[in-house]
């Protein structure tokens, strides 16, 4: 299984986390509504980000995306230092601008869903 790519790490300013636990819900005649849950853990969601990265970073980062997309890779979080495996959840790698001189603005939201 492969890596999350050694890059600079995400701007803690830009890291979210959260988690979730799947329920269904059904209405009933009556107006009230049962639920149940799905999964019997809860996972986790991430965005990472970066204000910038050097054009290095951000082809690595670009290169890993396209070749992990659909896959599931080791993410180490960047707080606790535990690692999660993780895919990506968006079908769309966010957008850049490019700063000159080796310099990208962004990618502000990648978003990791535990597995």
């Amino acid at each position: 299984m492969a890596d999350f790519p050694s890059i600079r790490e995400s701007d803690w300013t830009l890291f979210k986390q959260s988690k979730y636990k799947r329920q269904v819900k059904t209405p009933m005649e009556s107006g009230k509504v049962q639920s149940r849950v799905i999964h019997t853990s809860s996972k986790r969601l991430f965005t990472i980000g970066w204000e910038w990265l050097t054009a290095t970073d951000y082809n690595t980062l670009e290169t890993f995306w396209d070749a992990n997309l659909g896959g599931s890779f080791n993410w180490t979080h960047i707080w606790t230092d535990v690692i999660y495996v993780v895919r990506f959840s968006d079908d769309v790698f966010p957008e850049v601008e490019t700063l000159g001189d080796g310099y990208m603005l962004g990618p502000k939201e990648l978003h990791l869903e535990e597995i």
